[in-house]
């Protein structure tokens, strides 16, 4: 069992970029055909605007602005102190 568990790990390290969004698209189209089939048109729908609103914050990179901002204000602080140990 744990050398299937490995040689999978091993396959997904080794995926190209593309074969990981070819993966993703198809996990996304079957989870909303599942939804649609199981809780309807309305789930499916909350689901199509979740994964939306996901990929927006993916495309505009939002996080690593965020850490950026964080550690442009982190690197001010220590300036500062710095400056004030003077």
């Amino acid at each position: 069992m744990a050398e299937y568990l490995n040689q999978i790990i091993d396959y997904i390290n080794h995926l190209t970029p593309t074969e990981i969004t070819v993966l993703v698209i198809i996990t996304v189209v079957l989870t909303i055909i599942l939804t649609y089939r199981i809780f309807g048109v309305y789930a499916a729908a909350g689901l199509c605007l979740i994964y939306l609103i996901a990929y927006i914050l993916y495309l505009y990179d939002v996080f690593s602005i965020f850490e950026e901002r964080s550690s442009i204000i982190e690197r001010q602080e220590q300036i500062l102190e710095f400056e004030l140990k003077k």
